[in-house]
């Protein structure tokens, strides 16, 4: 092939790579704020519907506060919860549609009416709970830290008691089960996986790093 065809091939592919990366530019249209009515921290939101939204959060040892939204996240009401007292962590969402919220001292709230009410219970376990998940209505998985150093995956009863059947030298910062027997745990250096819907967990080969969600 000639020299001088084969570079004007080159550049023609070159150009035409370039071309094909292009992408369109986005530009936003409108900002709008959409007022919180508080100030603490904001730890997680969980989408109920297409409508209902809560998001949970407060001041680690002072507040448990949740914001609700009943319109897809245009608006949020403000709820505070003194019998609580401390920062909401983890929220979670039942089969059956009741929403869960826990966080440092085994606080637990529960919503069976899609978060227009709630009802508070002091888990036995009094432990920092930074996640949870329901697989089934009947079998909460709860997941713990302890300043990144101890963590633990518990089980939940219907009558709210915690049996501690995991414990690791690791915090644990997040749980999503993707279906009744398959999940994930993730923290301090490690991912987690269960195939047993929560009974057994085994270290997957992802390190170094604080796996946060």
């Amino acid at each position: 092939m000639n020299l001088r065809i084969a570079i004007g091939l080159v550049f023609m592919t070159a150009a035409y790579l370039l071309g094909s990366c292009t992408k369109d530019l986005l530009h936003w249209q409108t900002a709008q704020r959409i007022e919180s009515h508080t100030t603490s921290r904001l730890n997680r939101i969980l989408l109920v519907n297409d409508s209902v939204a809560v998001i949970c959060g407060g001041v680690r040892y002072e507040k448990a506060e949740l914001l609700t939204s009943k319109d897809g996240g245009n608006t949020w009401a403000f709820n505070s919860f003194p019998q609580a007292g401390k920062s909401i962590y983890g929220l979670a969402l039942s089969p059956n549609g009741y929403i869960y919220a826990s966080g440092y001292d085994g606080k637990l709230l529960v919503s069976k009416d899609t978060a227009n009410t709630w009802q508070f219970t002091q888990l036995n376990d009094w432990k920092f709970h930074t996640g949870m998940a329901f697989p089934i209505d009947s079998n909460g998985i709860f997941i713990s830290c302890t300043g990144q150093d101890t963590g633990a995956i518990e089980h939940i009863d219907t009558n709210y008691q915690a049996t501690a059947d995991h414990e690791y030298n690791f915090g644990l910062n997040d749980i999503k089960m993707v279906n009744k027997s398959t999940g994930y745990a993730v923290g301090y250096g490690v991912v987690l996986k269960t195939t047993d819907g929560g009974n057994t967990w085994a270290m997957q080969t992802i390190f170094n790093d604080n796996f946060t969600a």
